[in-house]
């Protein structure tokens, strides 16, 4: 992607597409678009701000530039399927959608009670996409079978590329506002509308989907039963770091944009020295706390300003990694920090991936590893490692091994 010179402007910390989308971030949001544009749907988890909205909106654009009709749905708010309901409505109707036709049928089926009707009657009207009234979700089922059954009908051409970002927090959050004694009700509720986007995404109804997150499946899995086998059907897709290369093309471009003052011959080298993973957001933090700097010369970047930066890493990235190492249990961090001493020790960072997980098991043994399988698939939802039965397992990205301070 070719982009005009001048346009670029670096920021942190929201969404950035067109002129400020990095051709260098990968994988290319081209990729992305020509699976969804063959039917395939994807998702794309991982740790926050390390670009993976940004790469959702950039594909979003080129889908609506190939006049593609795209319905981006924003859940990290939501705590009730009648949100989301909402929310999947409001896009409809906007990207003109049959929204009529689902009003004409929440007034004429009996499945609904007459509140109920009214209630869907005021959402549809009004446009809004934030419901609270969690009394909708007793409904919610048939209501989504409707929406799929009048996206089915559309033709090919005319069926939505379907977005939903920070889907798992969708799921925590309506867990979570649960009394105690209703969180299987609500967790069974998850799963059929799980399983209601599998359906849609299926031959039958033939929608395509992104599905976004910066919470683990495998452990709303793990601690609510929540069945992440429903997206078992996406294809993965990782947010990767840009080549060194790229990551300087990147800062240079930042500069060119907002020089900082006193920056000089060494300061850009300096930079990237200071910088742990070559992920676009990581790269625009460190940018965004020299920006407006008063003295960014090579010797103020080696001092304050680098713990100013490391400290923001810290804040963003390396807590992160806190907060999830956290949710395991005593046992099993003992069990991952011994892997993660052998994949520091290992020529080049990498280690079999029978010795890692009989490494995780709980016995240490080869012919007893499920468990360690098991804990191997939560690291790599977590962010910690990368694994692969052909090449091993490695850590996720130099973010890890900063935080580990190997």
């Amino acid at each position: 992607m070719q982009r005009k010179a001048g346009t670029f402007r670096p920021s942190y910390g929201t969404h950035k597409f067109g002129d400020d989308y990095w051709p260098g971030a990968r994988p290319d949001p081209d990729e992305v678009v020509d699976r969804l544009l063959d039917g395939t749907s994807v998702s794309v988890f991982g740790l926050r701000r390390i670009g993976k909205s940004s790469l959702i909106a950039e594909t979003r654009e080129r889908l609506r530039a190939r006049g593609v009709k795209v319905l981006w749905i924003d859940l990290q708010k939501h705590d009730t399927l009648a949100g989301t309901l909402a929310a999947i409505l409001k896009e409809l109707a906007q990207n003109g959608g049959p929204v009529a036709r689902i009003g004409k049928w929440a007034e004429a089926t009996k499945i609904l009670p007459p509140e109920i009707k009214a209630r869907i009657g005021s959402i549809i009207s009004s446009k809004i996409d934030a419901v609270s009234d969690s009394s909708i979700d007793d409904y919610a089922e048939a209501l989504f079978d409707q929406i799929g059954t009048e996206l089915a009908a559309l033709p090919p051409g005319d069926r939505p590329v379907m977005i939903f970002d920070e889907l798992p927090l969708l799921f925590l959050n309506a867990i979570r506002k649960a009394p105690p004694d209703e969180v299987p009700q609500v967790v069974a509720r998850l799963n059929k509308f799980l399983a209601i986007l599998r359906h849609w995404r299926s031959d039958d109804v033939g929608i395509a989907m992104v599905l976004c997150g910066s919470f683990s499946m495998p452990w709303l899995r793990r601690q609510y039963g929540i069945d992440d086998e429903h997206i078992n059907d996406c294809d993965p897709v990782d947010i990767e770091e840009m080549t060194d290369a790229d990551a300087r093309g990147l800062i240079d471009a930042c500069i060119a944009a907002r020089r900082p003052r006193k920056w000089e011959d060494g300061c850009t080298d300096a930079l990237m020295r200071m910088i742990p993973a070559n992920y676009p957001g990581v790269i625009q933090l460190a940018y965004s706390k020299i920006k407006f700097a008063e003295d960014a010369s090579l010797a103020t970047l080696k001092g304050p300003l680098r713990h100013r930066i490391e400290d923001a890493f810290e804040d963003r990235y390396y807590v992160q990694f806190d907060r999830r190492f956290a949710r395991y249990t005593e046992d099993e961090r003992a069990r991952a920090n011994r892997l993660f001493k052998a994949i520091a020790a290992a020529p080049e960072g990498r280690i079999d991936f029978d010795r890692a997980a009989a490494m995780l098991s709980a016995t240490g043994s080869p012919d007893d590893d499920q468990d360690g399988r098991e804990l191997l698939d939560l690291l790599h939802s977590d962010g910690f490692i990368t694994p692969s039965r052909s090449r091993g397992v490695t850590y996720s990205s130099g973010l890890v091994s900063a935080w580990r301070s190997d």
